[in-house]
């Protein structure tokens, strides 16, 4: 019954904000109460049930309108181009059933689960999630100061100034960080893993804040179409960027709040020294990038998009240019294996994780550094995401072959730690395995990019 009466609540509040109608009470029941028999075993807390719920969520809109867009496209009834019109519909389901039906089954599994979970720290999630917070909300900050967003922020306190409008800004920023550590402190596991979290979280936020709250609080009418959508894009890659921040500061001050003052046990020692491991990791990153690197080197090739990345070194070359990309690759290579070793179960999660971290870099690559570097406009627009499209393609093919790749070496490493009972068993422990909410947030992440990708195409 918990599932079908945060579906029914999750209805009633669209309807109070215009996206909802009466004659879907029903339907928010049944939603949630399918959703709970899906998901009900592995959210085992509200962070858990978010992500499952977010996922599934996706998963729904792909099921029903998604499938039907494609039959009818198919039988030439509908162009798939209106995609578009059904962004209302994709937002609904996300905020208005996925995220409520999730949070409130992880709420009720937190008091039915067998067996103790891992108690939250709430001074850890506190301070690591408000530091990550607010270096977060530095980042996404660059952005709004310079389209000027700080006096239309301070319009929620009644006034337009660009000051009380950036301090606003990180207070929210702040909130956002702490409420991370609270829902995510036991799944963010490692860097990588955490970094994800932070970017799903991130996009949940620009639906829920920047499309939803942020116009509501203002007295603005709450829309959710195509358009509005494409006049946000700006802010859905800020969102993206300070979710990138936020999990990757919060994995480092967290991880530097276990070693101080939870892991100082002898006992409990890695299988081998430290140096030897982020060297191993080194080199596997290095050899699965080299794989990724070809690829996406072709894909550039073809696209003509060498010579734009030779000019960072001021030779407008297409050889040097690929010579300048293999470098990066390798280094984004070392990056990827120190931050995602233990995340991976099977060669298609490596390939997952991969098209994670590809996307990742396509955010903070492709549509920041890479234009800042050059001199030029932050690539957060409408008009620049379509014309990185092309990259977007590259990125997920380095990101999938390098993904794949590495967990291909780094099993062979694997194999060998199980020889003595004590290395398995602190190897399994470090590993992440299937149950986990990881498939919901590569479904979520993903789906919803793709989503917002085909709305500007």
């Amino acid at each position: 019954m918990i599932g079908g009466s945060a579906g029914l609540l999750g209805v009633l509040w669209l309807i109070g904000i215009g996206q909802g109608r009466v004659y879907w009470l029903p339907l928010g029941v049944l939603y949630g109460i399918v959703v709970t028999v899906v998901i009900g075993s592995r959210a085992t807390d509200p962070g858990r049930g978010l992500i499952w719920g977010l996922g599934t969520g996706v998963l729904a809109w792909v099921l029903s309108v998604g499938t039907f867009l494609s039959l009818s496209s198919l039988l030439g009834f509908v162009e798939l181009t209106t995609v578009d019109t059904h962004v209302p519909t994709l937002i609904r389901i996300l905020l208005g059933l996925g995220a409520p039906v999730g949070l409130a089954v992880g709420l009720w599994q937190t008091r039915r689960t067998d067996g103790p979970l891992e108690p939250i720290d709430p001074v850890r999630a506190l301070f690591a999630g408000g530091i990550a917070g607010v270096v977060g909300g530095w980042g996404f900050s660059i952005w709004m100061a310079d389209v000027g967003m700080f006096p239309l922020v301070a319009e929620l306190v009644g006034t337009t100034s660009p000051g009380l409008g950036r301090l606003v800004h990180f207070l929210i920023a702040v909130f956002i960080g702490v409420t991370f550590g609270l829902l995510f402190q036991r799944d963010a596991r490692g860097h990588g893993s955490s970094m994800t979290w932070g970017l799903a979280y991130g996009l949940f936020w620009w639906l829920l804040g920047g499309l939803t709250l942020f116009p509501f609080f203002l007295g603005s009418t709450v829309t959710w179409t195509g358009a509005a959508v494409s006049g946000q894009l700006g802010s859905f890659v800020g969102h993206a960027v300070y979710g990138i921040l936020l999990g990757v500061l919060y994995s480092i001050v967290d991880r530097t709040w276990l070693t101080l003052f939870y892991e100082s046990d002898p006992l409990n020692r890695s299988v081998t020294a430290p140096g030897i491991t982020v060297l191993q990791r080194t080199g596997w990153g290095l050899l699965a990038s080299l794989v990724g690197g070809l690829i996406f080197g072709g894909i550039m090739w073809t696209t003509g998009d060498l010579v734009a990345v030779a000019e960072l070194v001021g030779q407008p070359s297409p050889t040097v240019g690929f010579l300048v990309h293999i470098a990066i690759s390798a280094i984004i290579g070392v990056t990827y294996g120190q931050l995602y070793c233990y995340e991976s179960w099977t060669v298609g999660s490596g390939v997952a994780w991969g098209f994670l971290y590809g996307l990742i870099w396509w955010f903070v690559g492709a549509l920041t550094l890479f234009p800042a570097l050059l001199g030029a406009p932050l690539a957060w627009s409408g008009t620049a995401m379509a014309a990185a499209f092309p990259s977007l393609i590259g990125h997920l093919a380095y990101g999938g072959a390098t993904g794949g790749v590495f967990y291909l070496l780094e099993r062979r490493q694997r194999k060998w730690g199980r020889l003595h009972p004590r290395f398995t068993d602190r190897e399994r422990d470090r590993r992440r395995t299937a149950g986990t909410p990881a498939p919901a947030a590569w479904l979520f992440i993903l789906g919803l990019g793709m989503f917002v990708l085909v709305v500007v195409l």
